[in-house]
């Protein structure tokens, strides 16, 4: 098998192919073989040999009798999941839920723990995949499943918040299911047979449940999907209609869907899923409402049995929604009973105890109220758990809301006349009051005629009107039971009222016109329907309906299933639409191109025409997200399918892109791994040296970089241009130049992007790959992430034998030439070396890497550059492995180490090394450096911790000293030599010691927020950004309820929060959702506290410059732009005078040009303008007077002739005139007493800009 490990992936996906062959009749060897090397295979970087690999083990699942699980499904999370190919990713899903049936425990505990990585891409599929098995299995392992989510609702990446939300609601909202083994195959058993599943089903059996069912209710699962259905059956005129925000055009709504649902012969499962799943979260008037329950009835009755599964559970969402509403009550209990009917109460129960803890109070009362009445209207036929009822309800008995618990306890009450009095022995611990009110509502519902009435009894169905079989004009509805028979029908004698909410009778549909036109893949009447000559409108339904049709083929056939000539006709007819004006139509053609090039056979992918193939890059010319994201997925399924993409397509189409797409192109290109070759790329280096557009320019710099490397290009280029014009050449030379004598480094590196960088990156990042605990991807992602900014290669991640030769190589030539650059990027250097040392497996590779580190930390000593802290953590831990093993170099390089790395970093790094390494090499070779150093340089602040390390150690080596009988010596010995050196004189002699507990009193005092505020400003400053948001949450919720707790602090805290302003929200970009946070923050305290009134002035006009400074550089976010002019207008607004102090000496910078832009000068007028507005509004006499003596000192620093000599000077005194004008104007006998006069004196440069 050593063939299946070479390097060259086409070699190795044909032998997969081969094996994928033969398993359509596989032999036992092949199994056997397969049970050893199927590992080997899913570990397959190539994403089309991992694709093959992928189909070799769903074959392998369905024949093999002895399989691991467990460690399939490892590998499969850990690999199939990071490539860019969606693909593999949808089958390596389909084969971990397989492996969860299985191996649930050890499966779902790893993707618990991915959930931790620092990868967003690993943990935005694991969430995925969650869902996935969630939507399999439903509720059982929901109440887990939400616990580890829920710490990703507070990630930084806002797409994991939004997947974790998502996959949080579908956990709480997922039915009842078993752990389906229903696909075992004859060979395999479950691994844990033992193991207690999760009893309630999906849908429970009503011929078991229930007693005196009619036929007609005998309910099965119908897992038909109603939200297809609806999909693709509803218009989208109606569902505009029924979305609107407008009643009028609600209602609207419901008549267009009445008329089509008679007209089409409508499937009324899918209306029911339509409406309840449009209407959650929105409300209209009480009549609109009722209008719109009343359809749903008519809809839920028209067909009851064959409700769907997916529309079940809309109902009980939408349930949930409105049940609060206690005008809707009759509407929405009469729902929930028709769903008790068709799956049981304890089904429906099941659903509604999850929100008995919701915050809305009126939740959990009126889900109590509605327990109440179905306990009482079902009776014992329920077949409801009184214990179980009962337990969900004790805690609402004590609430806090007095409305909650008296729903509670009716609700037990309910259960005591329906179960008996013995319910009651497990509330004994309610107050004689309590049990005094359940008495009194027992007895009023005993008073009630019996209930307890059949389920079969409880629902009213409408007579559907039958029609003649015929095809509809749409989507077909799903297979409907024959009618029931008229005796069970229960008819409403009372005539109809004109003034209820009424659905016309259904009329025969028309016949349907044959729209059908053969067998091909994509019908041509949608092909034409996308022609230029039709409207825009009609083109956008014909796409719709093809992306509809793609995903639906996708779904169904699976990726790499369709011929190229299938999509011929399409491709023809959607091409002209590349360069199109309505963006909207072209990012339909961009999803559509995408599904057709993942439905299509990559070895039939060549067939494609080049024309198209080139024409597809033009796409890249829109701007728009929703077109340029499917358009750069498109183009890395065409480079994966196509020979030579690069080369023979991206080439031939750039001159004819736009300068924003030609920079999207560049973008997108660079990344790729290919064969760049001097001739062919030649002209495409020339135009982008030459292009004078300077974004595009340094988005091209790498690959200008990268060319300029291959052998003989310098040359070609010189020659090549050597007839161009004077100007264009010399630019060109200039460029070349510049980028040859720094051909190492693509951008100069400095001191403040490396202490960045640091912050960055784990430095124990290593330590946890050897621990086991983090992948090795999440080192190489760093690696590329950081390297390629300033290194001028694309090989970090490679692990081929000479390409780490040529890394090598760059990496030692830096050194040679410019040790100072490469100082200030050796934490790159060590993070790639550290990665190799931990992925490689070949020695000669294993050989390179360890020579270039000694030739390295040489080129070091010699400069006399020591190692620093992030440095040494990168490389000790390996380094201390290898020496463990004793491989050939590695002592040298221990010793050069040590020799380079500071006491005071080298043993706090070996201790802390030493108590978490897992490797026993490890952590031989840790004790060993320990005994070597400790006697030279002591042990100095860490004597604590490595005694009580060392003694941890031997005392787990002593419980079986024959496992490790070198590392239990070494062990021993340095217990002994911790004892002579007198670290161990009071640690091993186990004398007794007292221990006394801190007083009720002082723990209590802990937790108040008297106390807590201390803790809180001081985590303002941490590093650690979900400690600071944490501290802003917890600090913005107290500002809300007991403000007082900050005055004595209010300095401290005001000056964190400036400080952090200033800090964050000058990073390039700013951490958004933490400057969410701190602005929040501050516009609560000014918002809801009156501690605003005691904000010192300095304070206030640092606050001003803040937001002076941020709002001028402009900020993207548009929610923290608002929150940023809403706090400055509310230091306007409250601290008047102090801003107004503040917006005078912003004015005054006007001279300090360098560090203010006119810019930020303007905008501090405009504030200021609108200051002196509103001390004119206040009418405080002395804010008045002292605001015109301080425009008049301005003015006298400055004089007026020098301030009108420039052009914002000018711009000043027109600001100061009006405001001076409208001062004087108002308040004359205010500004023109004796005292004023006195004070400004009377000939104050302030009289003059008097009209």
């Amino acid at each position: 098998m050593e063939e299946k490990e070479g390097s060259d992936w086409k070699v190795r996906q044909s032998n997969y192919d081969d094996i994928l062959r033969q398993m359509s009749e596989p032999t036992p060897q092949l199994l056997q073989q397969l049970q050893n090397d199927l590992p080997k295979y899913l570990n397959d970087v190539n994403p089309n040999c991992l694709r093959v690999a992928l189909s070799i083990c769903e074959q392998y699942f369905a024949t093999a009798s002895s399989i691991n699980y467990s460690q399939i499904a490892r590998i499969l999370v850990d690999k199939s999941f990071t490539t860019n190919k969606q693909a593999n990713a949808d089958a390596a899903t389909t084969l971990v839920l397989q492996c969860i049936r299985y191996s649930h425990d050890s499966v779902l505990n790893h993707i618990y723990e991915e959930l931790n990585s620092k990868s967003p891409k690993m943990v935005k599929a694991m969430i995925i995949l969650l869902s996935a098995y969630i939507n399999e299995s439903g509720n059982a392992d929901s109440n887990t499943i939400v616990e580890r989510l829920t710490p990703l609702l507070d990630h930084r990446d806002q797409s994991i918040r939004k997947e974790a939300g998502a996959a949080i609601n579908l956990a709480k909202g997922a039915p009842a299911k078993p752990h389906d083994f229903s696909q075992t195959s004859p060979h395999q058993r479950p691994k844990s047979p033992s193991r207690v599943e999760v009893s309630p089903v999906s849908r429970p059996n009503v011929e078991s449940s229930r007693r005196n069912r009619s036929p007609v209710h005998k309910r099965l699962g119908n897992t038909q999907s109603a939200s297809s259905t609806w999909s693709t059956w509803v218009s989208k005129s109606t569902l505009e209609l029924l979305k609107h925000q407008k009643w009028q055009s609600v209602v609207a709504g419901f008549e267009e869907l009445k008329k089509a649902y008679s007209e089409e012969n409508g499937n009324p499962s899918a209306c029911v899923y339509g409406l309840t799943t449009l209407f959650i979260g929105r409300t209209f008037t009480p009549k609109v409402m009722h209008n719109l329950l009343s359809d749903i009835l008519f809809y839920i009755k028209e067909d009851t049995v064959n409700i769907t599964d997916d529309t079940i559970t809309a109902i009980l969402h939408f349930v949930i929604d409105k049940i609060t509403d206690k005008k809707l009550e009759p509407g929405v209990f009469e729902m929930t009973d028709i769903v008790c009917d068709l799956m049981t109460p304890p089904y429906v129960f099941q659903a509604f105890y999850q929100h008995l803890t919701a915050k809305n109070y009126a939740l959990p009362a009126r889900i109590c109220s509605y327990f109440v009445h179905s306990i009482t209207t079902f009776g014992l036929e329920s077949k409801l758990n009184p214990d179980e009822v009962s337990d969900q309800i004790k805690p609402l008995c004590t609430h806090s809301d007095p409305n909650v618990r008296k729903s509670a306890l009716e609700c037990v009450a309910a259960l005591t006349v329906v179960f008996g009095e013995s319910v009651l022995d497990g509330f004994k611990f309610l107050k004689p009051a309590q049990i005094t009110d359940i008495r009194k509502t027992i007895n009023s519902l005993s008073g009630k005629p019996a209930s307890a009435k059949p389920l079969s009894s409880t629902i009213t169905f409408a007579r559907k009107i039958q029609t003649p079989e015929s095809p509809p004009r749409k989507a077909p509805s799903p297979p409907r039971k024959a009618p029931s028979p008229p005796s069970r029908i229960k008819s409403d004698p009372s005539p109809p009222s004109e003034t209820v909410h009424r659905l016309p009778k259904k009329q025969k549909p028309p016949p349907q016109r044959n729209s059908a036109t053969g067998n091909e893949f994509i019908p041509n009447r949608l092909v034409q329907g996308i022609s230029k000559n039709v409207s825009a409108l009609e083109c956008r339904k014909s796409l719709d309906e093809i992306e509809e049709h793609l995903n639906r083929s996708l779904e169904l056939r699976g990726p790499s299933s369709v011929k190229q000539s299938e999509f011929s006709s399409l491709f023809t007819a959607i091409k002209p639409w590349f360069t199109d004006n309505n963006t909207s139509v072209v990012a339909s053609i961009a999803k559509i191109l995408l599904l057709c090039m993942k439905l299509v056979f990559p070895n039939d992918a060549i067939n494609i025409p080049t024309d198209f193939l080139m024409d597809s890059f033009l796409l890249l010319n829109y701007s728009q997200k929703s077109i340029r994201n499917p358009t750069v997925n498109l183009l890395t399924e065409m480079n994966n399918m196509i020979p030579n993409f690069v080369q023979n397509i991206f080439l031939n189409v750039f001159p004819k892109m736009s300068i924003d797409g030609k920079k999207a192109a560049v973008i997108f290109i660079r990344d790729l791994n290919f064969n760049m070759m001097v001739q062919p790329f030649l002209s495409f280096i020339i135009s982008c040296m030459s292009d004078k557009n300077e974004d595009f320019k340094d988005a091209a710099m790498p690959f200008i970089q990268r060319y300029i490397q291959l052998p003989q290009a310098v040359e070609t280029i010189k020659d090549f241009i050597e007839s161009y014009p004077p100007a264009k050449k010399n630019a060109i030379l200039s460029l070349l130049n510049s980028s040859d004598s720094s051909s190492i480094f693509i951008q100069k590196p400095t001191e403040q992007l490396k202490e960045r960088r640091e912050q960055k990156i784990d430095c124990y990042l290593p330590l946890k790959v050897l621990n086991g605990t983090e992948n090795a991807s999440l080192l190489t992602e760093k690696l590329e992430h950081f390297g390629q900014h300033f290194f001028n290669t694309n090989d970090f991640s490679s692990t081929d034998a000479n390409k780490i030769e040529n890394v090598c190589s760059l990496f030692l030539r830096a050194a040679d030439e410019d040790f100072q650059s490469l100082s200030l990027t050796l934490d790159i250097v060590f993070l790639w070396w550290a990665q190799l040392s931990l992925l490689i497996q070949h020695k000669e590779s294993f050989d390179a890497i360890f020579g270039f580190l000694l030739r390295l930390l040489s080129i070091m000593d010699e400069h006399q550059r020591n190692l620093n802290e992030f440095e040494l953590t990168l490389i000790l831990p390996t380094v201390l492995e290898c020496v463990g093993r004793q491989y050939d170099r590695c002592s040298d390089i221990q010793t050069l180490v040590f020799e380079l790395s500071p006491s005071e970093y080298l043993l706090p790094a070996l201790v802390y090394i030493l108590g978490n390494v897992k490797s026993v090499n490890a952590v031989q070779a840790d004790f060993n450096a320990l005994l070597e150093l400790i006697p030279r340089i002591g042990m100095g602040n860490v004597q604590a911790d490595l005694t009580k390390t060392a003694i941890k150690i031997h005392s787990i080596l002593s419980k079986d000293p024959a496992k490790n009988p070198d590392l239990f010596q070494t062990a021993e010995a340095f217990i002994e030599f911790l004892k002579k050196n007198g670290a161990l004189s009071s640690t091993l002699d186990a004398k007794p010691i007292s221990r006394c507990n801190l007083s009720p009193k002082i723990s209590s005092k802990l937790k108040q927020p008297s106390h807590l505020v201390y803790q809180w400003i001081v985590d303002l400053s941490s590093q650690d950004t979900q400690i600071t948001i944490q501290a802003l949450k917890s600090i913005s919720q107290q500002l809300k309820t007991e403000p007082k707790v900050f005055e004595p602090h209010l300095d401290a805290l005001i000056v964190s929060l400036i400080t952090s302003v200033h800090t964050y929200f000058a990073s390039d970009p700013p951490a958004s959702r933490l400057c969410k946070y701190i602005a929040f923050c501050l516009l609560t305290l000014f918002n809801e506290t009156s501690l605003k009134d005691t904000i010192p002035q300095p304070f206030v006009q640092q606050l001003v410059y803040e937001m002076l400074t941020h709002l001028s550089n402009g900020i993207n976010e548009a929610v923290l732009n608002q929150v940023l002019n809403a706090l400055i207008v509310k230091l306007i607004n409250d601290c008047t005078m102090f801003a107004f102090i503040g917006l005078l000496s912003a004015i005054g910078e006007f001279e300090n040009r360098e560090q203010y832009t006119e810019r930020w000068i303007r905008l501090a007028l405009k504030c200021f303008e609108a200051c002196g507005v509103r001390i004119c509004e206040v009418k405080d006499e002395q804010s008045i007077c002292e605001s015109i003596i301080l425009v008049n000192k301005m003015l006298t620093k400055y004089g007026l002739e020098q301030l009108e000599s420039s052009g914002i000077g000018a711009k000043i005194v027109g600001v100061l005139k009006s405001y001076v004008n409208l001062v004087f104007e108002r308040f004359d006998d205010v500004v023109y007493t004796k005292e004023m006069k006195k004070t400004l004196g009377n000939d104050a440069e302030i009289y003059k800009l008097i009209d």
